[in-house]
């Protein structure tokens, strides 16, 4: 009944003496193996899983071979595109004089799986709000840009200036902008350092009021400690 109960688990399961000899494995551990039962017993389970490629690191399983503790590590089987749970759990032998072990390995694929469709999940809503920010960036600077065309186009030659100069400065500031997105896009480290945060608060605040014909009053104490970052990426 014992081995029945024992054959029948579906994690593999190897009991190893303390050489870290195979003594045992359950069906499930043999298929594995594609070797029968009786082939696996009296072989190194570190030589053997390495021979069958069941693991890409066999450092991993030798630690917890030679652990005299109960321990546990992942592993990922490359030609199944499998992740494994690895527990080995110490117990005395029968005659109490040596340190046997029990490994457990556990199929945790469908988990780890979900997990990654989890995370793409979210990494698609993070890009679907950048790319929301970055849109409505884009209006706020296009606007500035057509706005004071159109009121230089109206404008006499004294005003007309002004009103290209706002509109050069908006077009600056959509080139900042593509910048940060290349930046981002290759993965690049913004540059990080003491910057003064009310001129980035200006900066980034009044030339899209200005655009709009909104007035603003944006107060800022004068004793604000500078903040080690990136410029031009907060704009």
């Amino acid at each position: 009944e014992w081995e029945q109960t024992f054959d029948a688990v579906p994690d593999l399961i190897a009991i190893i003496d303390g050489e870290g000899v195979i003594q045992r494995v359950n069906r499930a551990f043999a298929a594995s193996m594609g070797l029968p039962p009786e082939a696996c017993i009296n072989r190194s389970c570190e030589h053997l899983l390495k021979d069958r490629d069941f693991v890409s690191d066999v450092q991993v399983v030798k630690r917890l071979i030679h652990n005299r503790e109960r321990a546990e590590a992942e592993v990922y089987h490359e030609k199944r595109q499998a992740y494994y749970i690895i527990s080995a759990s110490p117990f005395q032998d029968r005659s109490g004089s040596d340190i046997w072990r029990i490994l457990l390995f556990h199929d945790v694929t469908a988990n780890r799986k979900a997990q990654q469709e989890i995370a793409k999940g979210r990494n698609l809503e993070s890009i679907g709000a950048l790319a929301g920010g970055i849109a409505h960036d884009f209006n706020n600077l296009l606007v500035g840009i057509v706005g004071n065309i159109e009121l230089a186009q109206v404008g006499d030659g004294n005003t007309a200036a002004g009103f290209l100069e706002k509109a050069l400065d908006a077009t600056e500031r959509a080139k900042e902008l593509t910048g940060r997105l290349l930046t981002f896009s290759k993965g690049g480290t913004p540059r990080a350092r003491p910057t003064e945060i009310a001129p980035l608060v200006q900066a980034a605040l009044s030339p899209n009021f200005e655009a709009m014909n909104i007035g603003t009053d944006i107060q800022i104490p004068e004793n604000l400690h500078p903040i080690f970052a990136d410029g031009v990426q907060i704009k």
